[in-house]
């Protein structure tokens, strides 16, 4: 996946114009990121990853550095889904996480049976 994939999958339910205008551009140049015609993009990684609440690995690698607690990286779906989920309202996560852990509670059922 290419940075602007990322910067794509990232700006999901969100309108360009928030990152246009965060970045002092117009709605132009955005387009010829997403056209290939230009990867002027590269000059705004910082304030993109500001902007995404992201790591600048995550932003160019697709990889979030672990921090010293973790034991192994995340693999691309749990990157994906972190990031996606961080888009969410407080309260929309709580549900997700809800219907996350009956779906653990279900599983270990029926495995259990």
């Amino acid at each position: 996946m290419e940075i602007i994939d990322r910067i794509l999958l990232l700006l999901a339910g969100r309108e360009q114009k928030e990152l246009t205008d965060y970045l002092g551009l117009k709605s132009a140049a955005f387009s010829e990121w997403k056209s290939g015609k230009s990867k002027s993009y590269r000059k705004y990684l910082i304030e993109i990853a500001k902007f995404f609440n992201v790591s600048l690995d995550y932003l160019v690698y697709g990889k979030e550095t672990a921090s010293s607690n973790e034991i192994e990286f995340m693999n691309d779906n749990e990157t994906t889904m972190m990031n996606l989920f961080r888009m969410l309202s407080e309260k929309e996560q709580d549900r997700i996480i809800g219907r996350l852990e009956n779906m653990v509670e279900e599983s270990h059922k029926f495995k259990n049976k």
